[in-house]
């Protein structure tokens, strides 16, 4: 790669780390194991690349209180990143919330550097002058008002979680009003956007901005069997490469749906027919959901344990 045109920073997102694999990934000899390649090759990535640092918009983890253990994991085996958080590491997707979630530990651990939603974050790149901004979950891309227009040799770039309807990169019912051509005034305010929340990347252009989205960083559900997942290389230029991650190793199990076991479901049919019975204020509601757990034994061990999960969340 020519050297005036180098990598400036690697773009990543929806890492969705989590403690139990997902359906389809059950079959992987050790699921941590799995995670860390991923990550190993990131941080491989940066350093081929003069340490390129690495951006990552959103979704952290996959929940945003898991358990210690995958916390302390991440602490020693992630890169170092720029991040904001996505709506799985915000609880009931509170962005006021964040001082409780293992987001933050890890911006405490020093693992992750939160980039600020109201003023620009200098990235550590020699060859330019490089500017970030973040757009965690439910703050939409918008340049703040005291900024001044684009400077030429300097790079800007935004960092968001995002949704964005774009064709054949969206879920079906995707809600259009989210389309990206409708944020084109804004967007063209930065050389780079990198979105995180679609789980399926796309690159496109908005005038000259590069528009990357990351997709998920790792396939978790069977509809991702096909799907090649990739980081982005930022460069010296505001253009972005497709970088492919080694997928080679992955053990995916195609044969069970992705969604909730029957008989959960059914558990949760009953519990919820049952609550409407109840005639409890919101004050109450915790205590109810625990007393129903506690004398229904009829309850499959694994509803109780996602009821009582949930509102202790």
């Amino acid at each position: 790669m020519r050297t005036k045109n180098k990598v400036i920073a690697i773009a990543c997102g929806d890492l969705h780390l989590s403690h139990k694999p997902p359906i389809c990934r059950a079959i992987e000899p050790d699921w941590y194991a799995a995670m860390g390649r991923v990550l190993a090759e990131i941080q491989i990535l940066s350093d081929k690349n003069n340490n390129a640092p690495i951006l990552c918009a959103g979704d952290v983890f996959d929940r945003w209180n898991p358990p210690a253990e995958l916390v302390n994991w991440a602490i020693l085996n992630m890169p170092i990143m720029y991040a904001i958080p996505g709506q799985h590491d915000l609880p009931q997707h509170n962005y006021d919330e964040m001082h409780r979630t293992a987001f933050a530990t890890l911006v405490l651990s020093d693992v992750l550097m939160e980039i600020d939603r109201t003023s620009r974050k200098r990235l550590p790149v020699s060859s330019t002058m490089t500017h970030c901004w973040g757009f965690p979950w439910g703050f939409p891309v918008k340049l703040p008002r005291f900024e001044t227009p684009k400077n030429k040799g300097a790079i800007r770039i935004a960092l968001a979680h995002e949704y964005n309807w774009i064709p054949d990169h969206s879920y079906p019912g995707a809600p259009k009003e989210q389309r990206i051509s409708k944020k084109r005034k804004a967007l063209m305010d930065f050389d780079v956007v990198i979105f995180g929340d679609n789980h399926k990347g796309f690159l496109t252009k908005i005038g000259n901005t590069t528009i990357f989205n990351c997709g998920t960083l790792m396939r978790r559900k069977t509809d991702e069997a096909d799907y090649k997942p990739w980081v982005g290389l930022i460069h010296s230029d505001a253009s972005v490469t497709p970088h492919y991650l080694d997928i080679s190793k992955d053990k995916l199990d195609l044969s069970k749906p992705d969604n909730v076991d029957p008989a959960l479901a059914l558990d949760v049919e009953e519990f919820l027919s049952e609550l409407d019975n109840l005639s409890v204020n919101p004050l109450d509601f915790c205590l109810a959901v625990e007393r129903y757990v506690t004398e229904h034994k009829n309850l499959s061990i694994e509803t109780a344990k996602t009821l009582l999960e949930a509102i202790r969340s």
